[in-house]
């Protein structure tokens, strides 16, 4: 379920689906992230998104449990607004340049 991306970058940069949501219902990706040392996560849902398909604020649990969330919700088969690119592409390459950084998305229907 985490797919490590070969970006050639210091730290690793996985993708996976959300936690808790449909392929994931027992949220068992959370313990991976921690067993890869996952320091960060690019969150690429809407909260409310995270709320019908994981029943929960993924947001407010990533940094409860320490992870540094980078939010850049983006809607189905939707583009993020260029400012939201120009703030969140260096927060994750520079998370992945000295760590470690999971995308997690939504599964797309």
């Amino acid at each position: 379920m985490l797919t490590d991306l070969p970006f050639g970058l210091a730290g690793s940069v996985f993708r996976s689906p959300m936690p808790f949501g449909p392929y994931d219902p027992d949220g068992s990706l959370l313990d991976l992230y921690q067993q890869h040392d996952i320091s960060a996560v690019a969150l690429l849902a809407s909260d409310d998104e995270c709320e019908r398909k994981a029943g929960r604020n993924l947001r407010l649990l990533y940094s409860a449990r320490g992870l540094a969330v980078t939010h850049v919700p983006i809607e189905d088969y939707g583009v993020p607004c260029t400012e939201d690119l120009r703030v969140a592409v260096p927060a994750i390459l520079s998370h992945a340049r000295g760590g470690g950084i999971s995308s997690s998305t939504a599964p797309r229907a």
